[in-house]
């Protein structure tokens, strides 16, 4: 049965992932020229608007908290974990009937999604 495994193949930067202001930041790298030496996975900006704290989060005339986008942003890893462990706790605990339940097909989808895998996020 064991079909996380094969959906959860992915090449994203390895977390823990660490929000600092608009930027989201992955693990410490020696060839990063940032200057707390991680590497730069990603930035929040919205037009001329970024999740500056001077800003009260950076939230646009949308009405969003860019800040808020980067904390999201920056738990995808620890967020992808759990969801692959969920997945595999009810594939031992429900084997046969796993296909009927909604939680198993919603799990599968986000961590396809999660690490690119088209086919089976919108299967």
């Amino acid at each position: 049965m064991n079909e996380g495994k094969s959906i959860l193949a992915s090449n994203h930067t390895p977390g823990p992932w660490q929000a600092s202001g608009h930027h989201i930041y992955g693990p410490k790298h020696y060839e990063s020229r940032h200057v707390n030496g991680r590497v730069l996975v990603g930035e929040v900006v919205r037009g001329n608007h970024r999740a500056d704290p001077h800003l009260d989060g950076g939230a646009d005339c949308f009405g969003f908290d860019s800040k808020a986008d980067v904390a999201l942003i920056a738990s995808a890893p620890c967020l992808l974990e759990a969801a692959h462990k969920a997945m595999l706790f009810i594939e031992t605990s429900f084997q046969e009937d796993v296909h009927e339940l909604e939680v198993y097909s919603v799990l599968r989808k986000a961590i396809a999604k999660a690490v690119g895998n088209v086919e089976k996020a919108y299967d």
